[in-house]
């Protein structure tokens, strides 16, 4: 049976009416213009080969400079794809935005439609009936309000709630019953349109007449998708006021899936709610572009296998993860992450940057590429592709050199190799603190064994309550993770870059160029822990004037650490007296309380002045002071 019918005959929601109808002249009676429009196939990749080759080139020649074609719906980038850009030196496109690309902006029916067998008709349906023999009928006739047509000679014939492949013996039988040896056949002619909705955070709000053939995903496309703060992967479909449906328009667009597709009715309403949250996968992967979570259980494996794993010159065992913690600073930490399959177990946190590390055994090592980052107060920030034997200076010229703002003392570099040596310092480090607690507590508990009275039991239970405050101490330094920090030892007045050291880079790498600070930390046995303004010249002394000591400081354990990531004491190596040492912007001057120094255990607590200076080596001072000081 050839069959016809019309997909969409949709209002522009654009156009205006002299009324100021928000609907526009299709709605307060004017007439909208329509063009032919040819839905075509069905886009199928999130991102064009074309646009992972400008991603590829712009990272491999350090450019910050926007790929030449728009990487969103409205040609403008999203605030993410900002953020993104200013981390990794170029524009990454939205993952399926190319899919909206083309959506039209008005609309006119299109012709020779087949009408699906299980289309049920309805009000305002067309259908053609001719009948030959013992009755010779031409007829069009259309399903009024009530789902009836009306056939002369014939009658009425209910059709509302037939499907199309039944429709034709209905009609026969009901002819059948006024005329004898009777040939019918029946075909749908116009279909009728129906109005649906169209809110949330859509590119296009408003409502649509379209075809009573389309369905949910053919209606997404036509009126043109989300907005950038809307959700490809959580759009809805109300009916009734329940939700019908909940379709994932990134299962259609990389595998073709339409399992949550239905189609639409009378009334519905198409709801994109806001976006859940977004990361980014770039580097050594077939489709690297900005990928929006479906949930908080979405993980680094899911939205892999969804651009179709990875490619086999990406190495599997090196990818780097920079995560946002608005609790640290920087804010934005990196960490080394393994692909492999247990590696791909791990969710994502909205705001993730996923760089893949590719791999060539086929080029010799000199020739070969590796990919590190700069970030900080330089005019270029980004990932960038460097050749092996190139330096921490090469990247920082490539990077357009640092900016005014940039303090030179505080840089700090980080490297993946040295953070697994740190990892498993910093492990022994902790094992040595536990045992050195326990081998304090057992000899207390030995020497207090004989003790009686009063004066005996305030000092058991002082030692108690010392021994469970170390304790604690140690849990919360155990949260700390090795970053891979290697002091750099620059002169505290440096004023160029060319004070950095010059090391050749290995991938991964990171150097971080900070802003100058206006501050200077005071912590610990203080009357004041504060941050206070830097003055130049001010000492130690100085600022503790300022912030005023308890009395129950340690005067003779007093140590800075330095915004380079070093520690000074008066034991150092710097100056014999730490009170009279210069303060520079950035560092943090630590004040260790003074305990009951006739209890053996008092020294181990003494001592986190050295345990401080050991913390230093592994990149872990800063961190760690912060967390014992809460």
């Amino acid at each position: 049976m050839v069959t016809t019918g019309l997909v969409f005959a949709q209002i522009d929601p654009s156009a205006a009416s002299g009324d100021g109808s928000m609907f526009g002249g299709a709605l307060g009676g004017g007439r909208p213009t329509t063009q032919t429009q040819n839905l075509g196939p069905a886009i199928l990749g999130g991102t064009s080969a074309l646009d992972r080759a400008a991603i590829r080139e712009t990272i491999a020649n350090g450019s910050s400079q926007q790929a030449e074609k728009p990487t969103d719906i409205n040609g403008e980038p999203s605030e993410f794809q900002k953020y993104v850009q200013e981390k990794v030196g170029s524009i990454v496109p939205n993952f399926g935005a190319n899919f909206f690309e083309k959506a039209p902006t008005t609309f006119a029916p299109a012709l020779n439609i087949p009408v699906p067998a299980d289309y049920e008709f309805g009000p305002g349906d067309e259908v053609i009936i001719r009948a030959w023999g013992g009755a010779n009928i031409d007829y069009r006739a259309v399903i009024d309000r009530n789902g009836i047509i009306s056939i002369p000679a014939v009658g009425t014939i209910p059709l509302s709630g037939i499907k199309a492949s039944q429709a034709e013996g209905v009609i026969r039988n009901a002819i059948g019953k006024s005329f004898s040896n009777v040939q019918v056949s029946v075909t749908p002619g116009q279909i009728r349109a129906i109005r649906v909705y169209v809110v949330g955070q859509a590119q296009k709000p408003g409502a649509y007449t379209v075809s009573s053939l389309s369905t949910l995903i053919t209606a997404i496309f036509a009126t043109g998708g989300p907005s950038t703060t809307g959700s490809m992967r959580n759009v809805e479909l109300k009916r009734g006021g329940r939700t019908v449906t909940k379709v994932d328009l990134y299962s259609f667009i990389a595998k073709g899936d339409k399992k949550e597709d239905v189609q639409l009715q009378e009334g519905d309403t198409i709801v994109f709610p806001p976006i859940f949250g977004q990361v980014a996968i770039i580097g050594a992967v077939e489709t690297p572009a900005i990928y929006e979570l479906k949930n908080d259980s979405e993980t680094i494996g899911s939205l892999i296998s969804l651009i179709g794993g990875l490619p086999v010159t990406s190495d599997p065992q090196t990818a780097t993860l920079q995560r946002l913690d608005p609790t640290s600073k920087p804010a934005a930490i990196q960490q080394s992450v393994s692909l492999d399959q247990s590696g791909q177990k791990m969710a994502w946190m909205r705001g993730d940057i996923l760089t893949v590390i590719g791999i060539s055994t086929a080029v010799p090592m000199a020739k070969r590429n590796i990919l590190v980052r700069i970030d900080g107060e330089v005019n270029k920030p980004g990932i960038y592709q460097m050749k092996y034997g190139q330096t921490t200076q090469d990247l920082i010229e490539k990077a357009g050199g640092p900016t005014p703002q940039a303090y030179i003392f505080a840089t700090s570099f980080y490297r993946n190799s040295t953070r697994v040596q740190q990892v498993d310092a910093y492990k022994r480090l902790l094992l040595r603190m536990e045992a050195s607690v326990k081998s304090q507590a057992a000899t207390l508990s030995q020497n207090m064994s004989g003790g009686v009275g009063t004066e005996a039991a305030i000092l058991a239970q002082r030692n108690q309550a010392a021994l469970a405050a170390a304790q604690g101490q140690i849990a919360r330094l155990k949260q700390l993770k090795p970053e891979g920090r290697i002091a750099l030892n620059i002169n505290p007045n440096a004023d160029s870059v060319e004070a950095i050291p010059d090391l050749p880079l290995e991938p991964g790498d990171r150097l971080s160029i900070p802003a100058m600070s206006d501050f200077v930390q005071v912590y610990g046995s203080v009357n004041i822990e504060s941050s206070l303004l830097y003055k130049p010249s001010a000492t130690v002394s100085d600022y503790l004037k300022l912030s005023g000591t308890q009395k129950e400081a340690d005067m003779d354990a007093i140590f800075m650490l330095r915004a380079d990531g070093t520690v000074l004491s008066d034991d150092g190596s710097y100056f014999s007296s730490i009170m009279g040492q210069k303060v520079n912007p950035g560092d943090t001057i630590v004040v260790p309380e003074k305990l009951d120094r006739e209890t053996k255990y008092s020294a181990f607590m003494r001592g986190l002045k050295d345990w401080s200076m050991i913390l230093g080596q592994l990149g872990l001072a800063a961190a760690a002071i912060h967390v014992l000081a809460n």
